[in-house]
């Protein structure tokens, strides 16, 4: 029924990149030439007034989160109302134009079906136990989304055979207004993201054009660098803009979010809508099918068609491409919407829809040995899942995100990030680099994407709270490094293949102290912990539990013992109840913060240090990181804002 997938190597480059790859006559552009002595002439030995100017340093972007950066970016015709619909303004305005008018009609449907099957749910803090996004910001003059991102996404040639690859800019949602208190600004979690694919260029290399035009100056920030990525060399040059075309809006909403006193055991509960759309042939846009995301009730009541989706997966080409990490699921097998639920990512099996419909026995006679990253059955399922959406947005994510986006500078306050990115996208933009500089200089990039809840392995193994292999041969490469041991942390009661590296004895601030079994059920509404595991924290740590909003349990120390360590802060946790009480009465969030935190030792956080699955990285007054529950963060969750005009 479906035809082989070309097999995606190195091989085959020049099938994906057009003619990326140099032929045997071709040379990568030699390196500029080094600027002589100032006003010394080379050729007769005198001086004179024509220099030759010293060459640029420059640098390979993949991800720019800077505000002042993007702000210029907006300024110059690429907010997300000019990019869809020619308009500018705010939500108001937009949401009168067609397509955004069609998101906006696409998420208030969601959140009118979950308001009418779920007599519980309601927006607000105190008025409903399940918690709804209040879509009326999705209408508001005071709200927009801002440009969060500009991603480099080169790497995503293999999925468009013949391009260079997307640009993609990434849109968050967030407000601002008065009130008699003072002014009231937030993020919310909801993000648009537009996916633009870069076509090749003239000339026997054809896509390390594209790859140059990401080889800004180093010395840019801020406006300047802004209005270098939209002028003439940058990848958002009028010239270059001209010639990208939209592919796809996707759409990343938390419509609904359970509180830990209403769903104590697993810490909370949160729910967030996956959609796609694409331009149809009158311009409009039309519900599109999610990449790699099996459609588990269609494929489930069809036997011929999980017949066919086995096949499918046997087949060595195609197991080629899922190790490779580019793998293209036929359209007949995709669903066209899914939901991912938070926390404890994959040990819920409702965000692995391929765990879903195999068992691993199933796949028990595929010989899986030329495939490095699925050497198991348990290994190829797990790899496909992290392949779908909601697999993905769920592995070494931040709440069901992976770009949540810089604040403004010295804005948010107690509701603010330190860290812009989850660990997996921080992880993964080295490679991506790595492919950018490859593409530059005429070579063939490594097109291998590494399973998204793991970088690749190191001969050191991975840091502290990586996954790491305990047992399965598909995950033996997935070790800890020295002075760690992989231990087994929140896990689906049935799949025990993955944990977590840790150090040994006594739990560490940051470290997990509460850890769950989890009795797995299709629907994220009806798992359950089957069993909850208590571990000691070194003294003289404490454990804040998963009834009080911690996921996993956390460790927390005191604050002068956490500053005697160097991955050590002290910050501030809130105390539940009275913190809670304080939103009922509708009081701003930061009062809330101030009036209910107290001083606590945490494990202190960065680019280059990222705190343990289910939580973020939050700024401290002091400006530094700290590992919080995300929910803590009211940019975070749907509940507690002030009601949408």
């Amino acid at each position: 029924m479906f035809l082989p997938l070309r097999r995606l190597h190195r091989g085959l480059f020049a099938l994906l990149f057009v003619s990326c790859t140099p032929g045997p006559d071709i040379r990568p552009a030699p390196p500029p030439p080094v600027a002589p002595a100032p006003g010394f002439n080379g050729a007769s030995g005198t001086r004179d007034t024509d220099v030759q100017p010293p060459s640029i340093e420059r640098r390979t972007l993949t991800l720019i989160t800077e505000h002042g950066a993007l702000r210029a970016v907006e300024a110059r015709g690429h907010g997300l109302g000019e990019r869809l619909d020619g308009v500018s303004g705010g939500n108001a305005d937009l949401a009168r134009a067609p397509r955004f008018g069609t998101l906006v009609r696409a998420v208030e449907a969601e959140v009118r079906t979950l308001r009418t099957t779920d007599p519980l749910s309601g927006v607000g803090v105190g008025s409903k136990p399940h918690r709804l996004l209040d879509v009326g910001w999705l209408r508001a003059a005071d709200a927009r989304f801002e440009l969060s991102g500009v991603v480099n996404r080169l790497d995503r040639a293999p999925f468009h055979p013949g391009s260079c690859g997307e640009v993609r800019l990434a849109y968050r949602l967030a407000y601002g207004r008065s009130s008699p208190s003072g002014p009231l600004a937030s993020k919310l979690p909801a993000t648009v993201i537009l996916e633009l694919l870069v076509p090749p260029s003239g000339g026997d290399i054809p896509c390390a054009d594209a790859a140059r035009a990401w080889r800004a100056p180093s010395h840019l920030s801020g406006a300047a660098l802004g209005a270098w990525l939209t002028g003439e060399e940058g990848p958002l040059s009028p010239a270059r803009v001209a010639t990208h075309r939209l592919l796809g809006v996707n759409l990343n909403v938390q419509t609904v979010r359970w509180p830990s006193t209403v769903r104590p055991h697993m810490a909370g509960h949160a729910e967030y809508l996956l959609l796609a759309f694409a331009p149809d042939a009158q311009g409009h846009l039309a519900p599109k099918p999610l990449e790699n995301t099996p459609d588990v009730a269609k494929i489930r009541t069809d036997r011929r068609l999980r017949a066919e989706l086995l096949r499918w997966m046997a087949h060595p080409e195609h197991l080629a491409a899922i190790d490779a990490g580019t793998a293209v699921l036929p359209e007949p097998f995709l669903a066209r919407r899914a939901t991912s639920v938070s926390p404890r990512g994959l040990a819920r099996r409702h965000n692995r829809p391929f765990r879903q419909l195999f068992e691993p026995r199933e796949l028990a006679a595929l010989d899986l040995t030329p495939y490095p990253s699925i050497q198991s059955p348990a290994a190829l399922l797990r790899r496909l899942d992290q392949l779908s959406c909601q697999g993905c947005h769920q592995s070494r994510s931040v709440a069901g995100f992976h770009l949540l986006g810089e604040d403004p500078p010295g804005g948010h306050g107690a509701n603010g990030l330190h860290v812009a990115v989850s660990p997996h996208l921080g992880d993964d933009l080295r490679r991506r680099a790595a492919l950018t500089e490859a593409l530059a200089g005429g070579a063939a990039p490594d097109l291998h994407a590494p399973i998204a809840e793991r970088a690749e392995p190191g001969e050191r193994g991975g840091p502290r709270h990586a996954h790491c292999g305990l047992g399965d041969p598909g995950f033996a490469a997935w070790t800890c490094e020295p002075g760690l041991v992989c231990t087994l942390g929140d896990h689906d009661a049935t799949d025990r293949d993955v944990g977590v590296c840790s150090t040994p004895g006594p739990g560490r601030a940051g470290d997990a102290c509460e850890t769950a079994r989890i009795q797995p059920n299709d629907d994220g509404r009806r798992d359950g912990v089957a069993r909850m595991t208590r571990t000691a924290c070194a003294a003289p740590a404490g454990c804040d539990t998963n009834e009080v909003g911690f996921p996993g349990g956390m460790c927390f120390t005191t604050c002068g013992d956490a500053e005697a360590s160097p991955d050590g802060v002290c910050g501030g946790i809130p105390v539940l109840a009275t913190f809670n009480g304080c939103l009922a009465r509708k009081l701003p969030f930061e009062q809330c913060i101030a009036e209910t935190v107290q001083p606590a030792g945490l494990q202190a956080c960065d680019a280059e240090h990222a705190c343990r699955d289910d939580y973020v990285c939050a700024r401290t007054p002091a400006g530094r990181g700290a590992c919080m529950p995300p929910y803590f963060l009211f940019q975070l969750r749907v509940d507690g804002h002030p009601l949408a005009h």
